[in-house]
């Protein structure tokens, strides 16, 4: 058997040997080596000797990075004019200075600007995010949200709004997710539709059934035009309390159930016909606390009066 060359120290090309760390099962010597790029590799010695292997492969992957090199020089890309080649990134891609329309410089690699992936130094999209920021969107509806004020920025500079939900949240939401139409609500269409999808003859275990019908009155398109218009007249404030930019409830003054009774509703058809429970002077917002609150005085008020009175109805 052939004795053993160290070959600890010296250089092959882009390689310099650090240390014998194992052997091929034919007992060739493996050594490890780091390569001028910074990566490490184990190389068998007569690769290392006869010049088989000079780098840890960056070597290869540059030729053949510089028989693909395209000179980009003087082209436009977007608002960016090529002006340079300045370098090359860890991976060998190729660095481009260029100029943007506004006047600022901008080092870009080649693969960003002929995908158009960048077309600016970072203007445009500032002035995009500006172009939205400056559109008063209060009052506006994008779904089942109604725009109540602007309440903020992102980091970036997107204006976050506050909206009301149709199914009285509140929630803040940047001006772009409302105008592209990826937010709609506070976050209940999307449960609705899932539970739509899970529910009734959509579920495995369907078995037949009836939805209340006070659900389905509250669930119709008229009950919820009637919210909002009574959200909309007492301006989204608690009529109590004042408060705003909080979950909000439109209260029937004349209870919901009272007027079902009255009129002797029992179905859908007829409750949509019924004027006296879409007539907003029988609506009043209140938050959530205050509606609490009313419901528990009421309470009260109806034990006291059986208490004095008996009942007499």
């Amino acid at each position: 058997m052939a004795k053993k060359i160290d070959l600890t120290g010296q250089r092959f090309g882009r390689l310099v040997v650090l240390e014998d760390v194992d052997r091929t099962k034919d007992k060739r010597v493996i050594w490890r080596c780091q390569c001028e790029c910074g990566n490490f590799v184990n190389v068998i010695s007569n690769s290392l000797q006869q010049g088989d292997t000079q780098s840890c492969g960056c070597l290869k992957r540059e030729r053949a990075s510089e028989a693909n090199y395209k000179d980009l020089t003087g082209q436009r890309f977007g608002r960016l004019i090529v002006l340079e080649d300045v370098g090359r990134t860890k991976n060998r891609k190729v660095i481009w200075r260029c100029q943007c329309d506004c006047g600022s410089t901008v080092e870009v690699e080649s693969r960003s600007l002929q995908s158009g992936k960048t077309q600016s130094c970072g203007c445009y999209k500032r002035e995009q995010t500006s172009k939205r920021s400056r559109i008063d969107l209060t009052g506006q509806v994008f779904g089942r949200l109604t725009v109540l004020e602007d309440v903020g920025r992102t980091k970036p500079g997107q204006v976050i709004w506050r909206c009301l939900c149709e199914c009285g949240n509140t929630v803040d939401i940047i001006a772009g997710h409302l105008q592209s139409g990826n937010t709609q609500s506070c976050g209940c269409l999307h449960k609705e539709q899932m539970v739509f999808r899970q529910s009734g003859e959509n579920n495995w275990n369907w078995k037949g059934g009836i939805t209340s019908l006070n659900q389905m009155i509250r669930n119709c398109v008229q009950y919820t035009e009637w919210r909002t218009l009574v959200f909309q007249r007492d301006n989204f404030t608690c009529s109590h309390c004042n408060a705003r930019g909080v979950h909000l409830i439109a209260h029937h003054i004349k209870f919901f159930s009272t007027l079902m009774k009255e009129h002797n509703i029992t179905t859908l058809e007829e409750a949509t016909q019924c004027e006296a429970l879409w007539n907003t002077d029988n609506g009043i917002t209140l938050c959530k606390e205050c509606h609490k609150k009313l419901h528990q005085d009421l309470k009260i008020k109806e034990e006291m009066d059986y208490y004095l009175y008996g009942n007499k109805n």
